[in-house]
């Protein structure tokens, strides 16, 4: 399901991502809008990450359900976070973030989305209030910031072809680094199921390129082993849950039957 339909949703979306950062001290370097799901690197001030999302994710869907006339979910599913080191890996992560709408097909060339973080911290548009490039930059030269705009531009174009995927692991870093949340990964709610913690690609990136039946069968029935519900599927694909029921039965994955 869409959570954009047009771009007043997505400059209403940004709006209350600046209000949000604002007011919980959220410090933003880098986002990207897909068409139904968003990405966001941030450091936060307090361990205080579900909050934000609530404080994003509630009010947008009542907004986009009042403006649309619809009931019901807006968002499916749970949240996936990773924890990342402020070096090398913060921006691999950056990188991999605004590349989405070139890897989904979307646009032909990163500066072409005009819904992420990209064009501004590559010195093309003014930075929105809620981005902070500067850190980035920094990473690149710590002179001067059209230094570091230029190796940031570099730094992604070297991997715009590319299709490399970040380890899907909750916590991104050098050995030290991960040590350090040994301890927290330990400490997890049992009460979140497996599948919910781990980090899964979005349904857009599953089905990206898929246009004969078979392949989209076969990439449904990953989403459900990845741990999708078969009616976020069904909304996804845009036809009736027991389609999908019908394609788990003949891939041998009846509903109610993943371990």
């Amino acid at each position: 399901m869409a959570i954009y339909a047009d771009d007043r949703d997505r400059r209403a979306f940004l709006r209350l991502l600046t209000r949000v950062t604002e007011v919980r001290s959220l410090a933003c370097h880098a986002y990207c809008l897909m068409p139904n799901h968003y990405h966001l690197v941030a450091t936060t001030s307090a361990a205080n990450l579900s909050q934000v999302v609530k404080e994003l994710n509630g009010p947008y869907a009542q907004w986009w359900n009042r403006r649309h006339r619809r009931v019901g979910h807006v968002f499916q599913g749970r949240f996936h976070a990773q924890v990342v080191q402020d070096d090398v890996y913060l921006l691999t992560v950056c990188r991999y973030v605004v590349l989405n709408p070139v890897r989904a097909g979307l646009v032909d060339k990163v500066e072409q989305w005009p819904w992420s973080s990209y064009r501004a911290t590559a010195g093309m548009v003014a930075p929105p209030p809620f981005l902070h490039p500067e850190g980035l930059w920094r990473h690149f030269s710590r002179g001067s910031p059209a230094a570091g705009i230029r190796r940031y531009r570099e730094f992604v174009a070297a991997h715009t072809a590319g299709t490399s995927e970040l380890p899907a692991e909750p916590v991104l870093g050098d050995a030290a680094f991960v040590d350090r949340f040994n301890d927290w990964r330990r400490r997890a709610s049992a009460d979140v199921a497996r599948r919910e913690r781990e980090v899964r690609p979005p349904l857009e990136e599953l089905f990206a390129g898929v246009v004969t039946k078979a392949a989209r069968n076969q990439q449904a029935a990953k989403a459900y082993e990845l741990g999708y519900p078969m009616v976020a599927i069904a909304r996804y694909l845009d036809i009736h849950h027991s389609t999908v029921s019908k394609v788990l039965a003949a891939a041998g994955r009846p509903v109610g039957a993943k371990s």
